[in-house]
């Protein structure tokens, strides 16, 4: 039989068979490198099974497929809440209609503005209006209705939306005000609005008339969650308006319920692109708000010298878990916590593809291409950063052979230069031939995840993290960036993420893979692949 013929693929029967016959020859008779390979593979740990993979590759073959043992499911309590299962990610206005066939009639909108259950969610410089949750007491003297005020809200949020009534601003302060509309909200059919008012109370009429009118408006909610018709006396007005807190929807959107945080991260946004496009970017005349706020029109739309508009803008981002079989390549910038690790990511260029972007990102950032065609579109992601539209990629990197020189015995490397299997080398690599007995005429080799080449001014750090090693790190530190007070995290250890986000239902969608899919390396001579996983 020849060479090409003993690579050519074989029925999935006698692939099933192969790796067991294959490694047990390999290990019983100390072939694929000579010893040196052979005491390159430790024992299995005491509980895991042995993964072993025989896999020929032909001529025009350029995937290398594996299967791994199966691994029990992430519990519950370790999952991401970055789609929650209905398929609408995190930050996304999941709770309202945005009803934008209403923004173009006028009378229409004002007729909303005038119902007593219409909505106002002020904003300030960017930065939205939150009031922060009293958490329940617990042991002597708790069990009183201040107590249970904010567990009627939400068990598990810190923050809930501040909300005003229209109906309790006074009339003359709304006159002239543009309040842009946002839509319905799915749970009650209130219409929503928004407009930017300044935060202080002391020097502002509307600033003062809002934040009594959000202290009202949660004292009321409050009295018919907890069925009592207690009115709220000075003290506690007093108290609600002292947890008014104006703050990022990205840092508190995660300490908030779903339906918050979609809605405060889309008036943020809208705001923040009003305040920056005061004046036409042609002439620089002063432009007006129309459209109920989605649109700035030049005022000098009648002189045929401009007819300038914005809409609103949206930067397109792109995130990518780039794997190299059982790795993933995950970084750190030089502003992120000292153990805090994320997927590679940044803004799409002009006249250039979500799938090109994807790969000029990773290979600027990190100095790794990844293999041609296999950035794979994952999800998406409303990002109020602030008006980001992050969308997720997997993409596959080619691994490198790698071993040590060739010895005058033809041993091959010796023990001490070659990599654990869990700090790089994966695979080792023996030629293929027509029968197994036969010694290889070149040294132990082994598929390696390539070195990054790091962007100092992008990156403080990258690295590849093997897939059992992440897994075990789900859930042990929290994410520093959106936890005050979390503290350093401890050495050995990495955080990821916080559950909400879209980079760590990538990571967490990754390690719950039974298989390795595929394996793209670098070009090499052919070669028949056994692993001997510990």
């Amino acid at each position: 039989m020849s060479t090409a013929a003993a690579a050519a693929p074989r029925s999935a029967a006698a692939a099933a068979a192969a790796p067991r016959s294959a490694a047990a020859a390999l290990r019983a008779r100390g072939r694929g490198g000579g010893a040196s390979a052979s005491r390159a593979s430790p024992a299995p740990a005491p509980g895991r099974r042995r993964s072993v993979v025989v896999v020929d590759r032909g001529a025009d073959d350029e995937r290398l497929v594996t299967r791994r043992p199966r691994r029990r499911r992430l519990l519950p309590l370790l999952r991401a809440t970055f789609d929650d299962g209905d398929g609408v990610p995190f930050f996304a206005l999941s709770d309202a209609s945005r009803a934008s066939e209403l923004r173009a009639d006028a009378d229409a909108i004002a007729a909303l503005q005038t119902r007593r259950d219409a909505v106002l969610l002020p904003t300030t410089s960017g930065k939205s209006w939150v009031l922060e949750v009293r958490r329940a007491r617990s042991g002597a003297g708790a069990g009183s209705d201040a107590d249970a005020e904010d567990a009627s809200f939400a068990e598990s949020a810190s923050f809930v939306a501040a909300e005003a009534r229209l109906a309790s601003l006074p009339d003359e302060l709304l006159a002239g005000r543009d309040l842009s509309f946002m839509g319905f909200r799915g749970a009650d059919g209130a219409p929503l609005f928004t407009t930017d008012v300044p935060s202080s109370a002391d020097d502002d009429p509307m600033a003062y008339a809002t934040r009594k009118a959000v202290a009202d408006n949660y004292a009321s909610m409050r009295r018919q969650r907890l069925q009592t018709g207690a009115s709220a006396g000075e003290a506690s007005l007093a108290d609600v308006l002292s947890r008014i807190r104006v703050a990022d929807a990205k840092a508190v959107g995660p300490m908030m319920s779903r339906d918050d945080a979609g809605v405060l991260a889309a008036a943020q946004a809208l705001t923040s692109w009003q305040r920056n496009n005061k004046f036409c970017s042609r002439c620089g005349s002063p432009n007006k708000l129309v459209k109920s706020g989605h649109k700035a029109q030049c005022t000098r739309i009648n002189d045929d010298k401009c007819r300038g508009a914005a809409y609103p803008t949206l930067m397109p981002a792109v995130l990518t878990l780039c794997t190299c079989g059982e790795y993933a390549l995950l970084a750190r910038n030089s502003k992120w916590p000292r153990g805090f690790y994320s997927c590679l990511a940044g803004f799409v260029d002009q006249s250039e593809s979500l799938e090109q972007a994807a790969a000029r990102e990773v290979i600027e950032e990190s100095g790794i291409g990844i293999v041609p065609g296999s950035a794979t579109y994952v999800a998406s992601q409303p990002w109020p950063f602030p008006c980001q539209l992050m969308v997720g990629f997997r993409a596959e990197v080619a691994a490198i052979a790698v071993g040590g020189e060739e010895r005058s015995d033809g041993a091959g490397a010796g023990e001490a230069s070659l990599p654990a299997s869990r700090s790089g080398a994966f695979y080792t690599l023996v030629p293929i031939r027509p029968r197994w007995r036969e010694r290889p005429s070149f040294p132990a080799r082994f598929l390696s995840p390539p070195n990054p080449t790091l962007d100092r001014n992008e990156l403080r750090d990258a690295r590849w993290f093997h897939k059992d090693w992440l897994r075990a790190q789900l859930g042990k530190n929290v994410d520093p960036r959106e936890t005050p007070g979390a503290g350093e995290i401890p050495e050995g250890e990495i955080a990821l993420p916080g559950r909400h986000a879209m980079a760590r239902a990538l990571i967490e969608r990754w390690v719950e893979e039974d298989e390795v899919r595929s394996i793209h390396w670098s070009p090499y001579d052919r070669v028949r692949v056994v692993n001997a996983d510990p």
